[in-house]
């Protein structure tokens, strides 16, 4: 209890008392706003960016709040720089380029902080992977003005996303040309020499290539007598030997 006493000039005095009732400061952690979070779709070498919407957390005390973030890598979480993002601490937007993804789909965590304590909401992250070479294709050889045919394998490139994979190819020799459809190299070259191939696989956004050799080789010759053979005398019932 408190005693509050005033005394004028002439020593008069009055006195007030008065009861203060002291209570303990609860802070009440920020709390995610359901469903504000949504499925977010990303691309691989790509930029990105997903501002934070507005009222995805509150905060009871209204504390002035920070933000940070992780990704579920397999079954860990990591920070977001482990893929190329990052998140404005005031802000709560997410920005960056997704950089090396091993998954097609992530779960991100966004963590509000008040000081003291934290919440959290989650959101879907889908991610368009390039595709990948799977197998190396061998070189190969023909020779010139002969008909040559070589269907490239399906399995030389894969796409994470199973999406079905377009086919392209430049650099083939004089002579051949490619059908996608059936991806198969046909024709029959005109000119000796060596080139390198390149081989393409799309998803009709992203493209991964591969190479390699082949060679035109001029035409088959029969062989050419260089030396005559002279003529040999061998002894009836005598052991013989010549070398070529």
């Amino acid at each position: 209890r408190f005693i509050v006493t005033v005394t004028d000039p002439l020593g008069r005095t009055a006195r007030q008392g008065f009861d203060t009732t002291v209570v303990a400061f609860v802070n009440s952690a920020p709390v995610y706003t359901t469903g504000k979070l949504t499925t977010q779709a990303a691309v691989e070498g790509q930029a990105f960016s997903y501002p934070l919407p507005a009222g995805s957390f509150t905060d009871s005390n209204g504390d002035p709040l920070s933000y940070s973030a992780q990704i579920l890598v397999g079954s860990t979480w990591l920070n977001l720089p482990q893929l190329g993002l990052s998140i404005n601490a005031t802000t709560g937007n997410i920005t960056g380029t997704l950089t090396g993804p091993t998954q097609t789909s992530y779960s991100v965590k966004v963590i509000a902080s008040d000081g003291l304590a934290t919440g959290n909401g989650t959101f879907t992250l889908n991610v368009n992977r390039k595709p990948v070479l799977q197998s190396a294709l061998s070189s190969q050889v023909s020779q010139v003005n002969t008909a040559f045919s070589y269907v490239i394998p399906a399995t030389t490139f894969n796409d994470p996303n199973g999406t079905a994979l377009t086919y392209s190819v430049s650099g083939l020799p004089a002579g051949l040309s490619f059908n996608a459809g059936t991806r198969t190299i046909s024709g029959t070259p005109t000119t000796i020499g060596s080139v390198t191939v390149t081989v393409t696989a799309s998803d009709g956004v992203l493209s991964a290539s591969t190479t390699f050799t082949f060679n035109v080789t001029g035409p088959n010759q029969a062989p050419v007598l260089a030396n005559a053979i002279a003529n040999k005398t061998a002894n009836q019932n005598s052991s013989f030997s010549y070398v070529i």
